[in-house]
């Protein structure tokens, strides 16, 4: 009987078995190599602290914008406002300012010009009378970037209003500017109207200018002026009152009836064209003018030119008035 042969393992089959194995350990190893960073940047990341977003200190306050003049700020949700825009039956002036009103019926007199611009006054009032007005400091505020200090007006130990002035010229502006409470209290104990005070200076702090494209009189306004009107005059054709009405003011509306606004069937107003706009600080509207064009029998007939007035009600333009003919 033949010696049985022993068998061999072959010296590439074992190199393949090292490389198999070396692969093996090393993917491993960068595999958990891999994990145990990704697990460090997660620890990392849960660690640091969340960023804290600022309060926004005017949160539920409502904006007022004044066009006319040029300037926006915020005010208390539960204030109320009332806007004067009118010849004043003291000076026989123009006067234009607004007052905003507390709960506890204080009101805050805000009369404000750019320099330079006498066509109005901020104020009626002709004087303070007599008593002595006391800087209250601490609550000193800003106002289109200028500080202001209150000075509360004392008289035989009674405080009945704060008045505030712009000395440093920052603003570039001339202002009138005053608290008045509704029921004078004593002097020594008005620190109880200081959390009026401090939203009155939240008040001022929040004042600022509107950029120019936003300006009563800007570019921008006089398109928006002259695309309202557009809209009316494109409704005016149809001669129907329903189609009209989105750009009308509630005073037009309730001045204008279907008979009056269609006017007659023929001639028919077919086109217009050449609107232009202009702005009128003393009336505070604008002002658009259109060539109309009258059709009859599908020629044209003649032209006639319409006045049209258009008032910007919080920031919504509308027609309020139309002078020309309806025929």
């Amino acid at each position: 009987m033949f010696p049985e042969k022993k068998k061999r393992i072959s010296w590439w089959a074992i190199v393949l078995i090292l490389l198999f194995v070396g692969a093996a350990g090393a993917s491993g190893y960068f595999g958990v190599d891999y994990y145990q960073k990704k697990q460090s940047e997660k620890n990392k990341k849960a660690e640091e602290p969340a960023k804290e977003t600022a309060p926004d200190p005017y949160a539920g306050w409502k904006t007022y914008t004044n066009n006319d003049i040029g300037y926006t700020l915020k005010y208390p949700a539960d204030w109320t406002y009332k806007e004067t825009n009118q010849i004043s039956e003291i000076t026989q002036q123009l006067v234009k300012y607004v007052a905003f009103i507390s709960p506890q019926k204080s009101s805050l007199h805000l009369g404000l010009r750019k320099a330079g611009d006498d066509s109005f006054n901020t104020t009626d009032r002709t004087g303070i009378g007599a008593g002595e007005d006391k800087p209250i400091a601490e609550k000193a505020s800003t106002f289109l970037g200028e500080k202001i200090t209150p000075k509360a007006h004392v008289w035989d130990g009674k405080v009945g209003e704060y008045f505030f002035d712009l000395t440093g010229g920052a603003c570039g502006c001339d202002t009138t500017l005053w608290f008045g409470l509704e029921n004078d209290i004593d002097w020594a104990t008005q620190a109880k109207t200081w959390s009026e005070l401090d939203t009155v200076g939240k008040i001022f702090a929040s004042a600022s200018w509107l950029a120019s494209d936003d300006s009563a009189g800007s570019e921008t306004n006089l398109n928006k002026a002259k695309g309202v009107v557009s809209k009316y005059l494109d409704a005016r054709m149809t001669r129907d009152l329903e189609n009209a009405k989105p750009y009308m003011t509630q005073a037009f509306i309730s001045a204008m009836n279907q008979e009056k606004f269609a006017g007659v069937s023929s001639p028919s107003m077919g086109k217009y064209s050449d609107l232009s706009a202009k702005y009128l600080s003393n009336a505070d509207l604008y002002q658009v003018t259109a060539t109309i064009h009258w059709f009859l029998q599908n020629e044209e007939s003649g032209t006639s030119v319409w006045t049209l007035n258009v008032v910007n009600e919080s920031g919504k333009f509308l027609v309020n008035e139309v002078n020309g003919s309806y025929e």
